[in-house]
């Protein structure tokens, strides 16, 4: 991991997230286990990497704040995830839960193109630095 980084790891897994999603949603019986178990080691994947990323971007002054913030809206998202895939399926079709949950981690891992790359930084001190560590990008996968 600190050879590629955070940034392509995060992305690739959140890619892979939405792939499996999709094939989970378009295939038939047999498959679709294969590919939502898959989606749940990638998505297992993204949750693991995003907690390492997110106290790698913010400062220190605020970084305790910000992981409980974002954790908090993580457990947003796993109260509602479960009731959209009990509730979806009977108002509409069947695979409209996972065509959601693969287009939002498909729209994630376009975003993580965005974050900073932290591989070979320092934890930020300031928000300076922050700005610093953003203004320095390199390509993907560097």
């Amino acid at each position: 991991m600190d050879v590629w980084g955070r940034r392509p790891l995060f992305t690739i897994s959140m890619l892979l997230n939405a792939l499996s999603c999709f094939g989970a949603a378009f295939t038939d019986a047999g498959f679709k286990t294969t590919f939502a178990l898959l989606g749940k080691l990638f998505a297992s994947t993204s949750f693991s990497l995003v907690y390492i990323f997110t106290a790698e971007l913010y400062p220190t002054q605020v970084r305790t704040t910000a992981i409980g913030l974002c954790s908090v809206f993580a457990r947003f998202g796993g109260i509602l995830a479960p009731q959209l895939a009990i509730l979806l399926p009977s108002l509409t079709f069947d695979a409209l839960p996972l065509i959601i949950f693969g287009s939002l981690s498909l729209l994630g891992s376009g975003l993580a193109f965005l974050l900073p790359v932290t591989v070979g930084n320092a934890l930020p001190d300031n928000f300076q630095q922050v700005q610093m560590m953003a203004g320095n990008q390199k390509p993907f996968g560097n």
